[in-house]
């Protein structure tokens, strides 16, 4: 019986059992003020998670979450990172910097996961709900910045760094970034651009209006304080500016 007890799960086991904690992450993000206001984003969309090598990703619509991935994170981690993937929705990433991703794919990611980490880092710096996860771009300089104003930073040190290269050798890896609380130099996810791109007219049209329509409710539901500037913000970086 104790030898029983000790066997692996099967994958179908593991999906089920991350699948319910999942729920209950969804849960606990509803029930802190700091983030109710965004639930209406957190049931856009399909949500799967797969058996596959990735860590998280979303096309600006639906996610995907790596199983092996998620299963290495605490519950704040995880919670931390669906909000993620929801504001990557609400600012519409996909479809705003499109044009930046098509110039420079690795500053165009970088740009709005730093700002996403940021905002939730902000929302809860004590940890009570959303945790960083050790791997997450971070860096307090890019406070108030939106994503092309990141972007425009990345982009000009990463021209300087080549520059230097070609005079002085390659740079070491993580020369002139300033990563705060020893975070990673990657993106927390993946952006699916290019299938975001490929959806149909109508179909961005749907997600246009899901995603409006999720914004005004935020702005009727009056929680607390912080809560109402979130609906500000949200807003403001759905609109790009």
């Amino acid at each position: 019986m104790f030898a029983q007890a000790l066997q692996p799960q099967t994958v179908e086991q593991r999906l089920a059992t991350q699948n319910r904690r999942m729920a209950k992450i969804n849960i606990s993000i509803m029930r802190d003020d700091r983030f109710a206001l965004w639930s209406g984003f957190l049931s856009m969309g399909t949500i799967k998670i797969l058996d596959k090598d990735f860590t998280a990703r979303t096309n600006g619509i639906d996610e995907e979450y790596s199983l092996s991935f998620i299963e290495t994170l605490t519950d704040k981690e995880l919670a931390f990172v669906r909000l993620h993937e929801m504001l990557h929705k609400a600012f519409k990433h996909l479809k705003v910097y499109n044009k930046l991703y098509k110039q420079d794919a690795e500053c165009a990611n970088k740009a709005c996961d730093y700002l996403i980490n940021y905002l939730l880092w902000e929302a809860d710096p004590q940890g009570k709900t959303i945790a960083l996860p050790k791997i997450a771009l971070f860096d307090a300089k890019y406070k108030g910045l939106n994503s092309k104003q990141i972007y425009d930073l990345l982009r000009k040190q990463k021209q300087q760094q080549q520059q230097q290269g070609q005079g002085q050798g390659q740079p070491q890896q993580g020369q002139g970034q300033s990563q705060a609380q020893g975070q990673g130099e990657q993106s927390l996810d993946e952006h699916m651009w290019d299938e975001a791109e490929g959806m149909s007219d109508d179909d961005k049209k749907k997600i246009e209006e899901q995603i409006d329509t999720a914004i005004r409710q935020g702005t009727s539901w009056q929680v607390r304080p912080y809560s109402r500037t979130s609906t500000t913000t949200l807003r403001r970086f759905a609109s790009g500016t």
